[in-house]
């Protein structure tokens, strides 16, 4: 709780002065408990100061181009660089930023469900289950659109 405190009065008084965050990372989730919490969680939060607090952006700044990251598409724009989206895979194990990234931008996916955030509901339930509960949660990344990815793996080493 205090970690959260100290870090909420951080996040305010950098609102208020319009300063920027830059979350490379934005998942929310992470699969290790007991650490900080991930950049993403991090970054929903700022933002909710600085939408809610009436510290307007700086120029022309809206909430739609104050994102950038997976699964925004600025990022695979950059990464795309000259390149075929369809010749290019997205891996990771986030339905919400890795899987959302690639559909929204013409990118295959594969969802590693074993080595990540999904693991344990993935046991639970199944690949399937978590997928539908993804899609069936409107306050996510996706924003209400459906996403299914291309290949389903357990585990990934690279």
């Amino acid at each position: 709780m205090e970690y959260w405190r100290v870090m909420e009065q951080s996040m305010m008084v950098a609102a208020e002065k319009k300063l920027p965050m830059l979350v490379s990372n934005p998942d929310k989730v992470r699969p290790d408990e007991g650490l900080p919490p991930m950049p993403g969680a991090i970054g929903d939060t700022y933002e909710r100061f600085v939408w809610t607090t009436h510290c307007a952006p700086v120029g022309d700044m809206t909430e739609e181009k104050a994102r950038i990251g997976k699964p925004f598409q600025e990022v695979f724009d950059i990464a795309l660089q000259d390149s075929d989206p369809s010749r290019a895979i997205m891996i990771g194990d986030a339905l919400e930023t890795d899987v959302t990234g690639a559909t929204n931008a013409g990118v295959g996916s594969l969802w590693v469900v074993q080595d990540g955030i999904h693991a344990e509901d993935v046991t639970k339930t199944s690949a399937e289950g978590v997928i539908a509960g993804f899609n069936g949660n409107e306050f996510t990344y996706a924003y209400g659109k459906k996403v299914m990815p291309n290949y389903v793996t357990e585990h990934f080493r690279w």
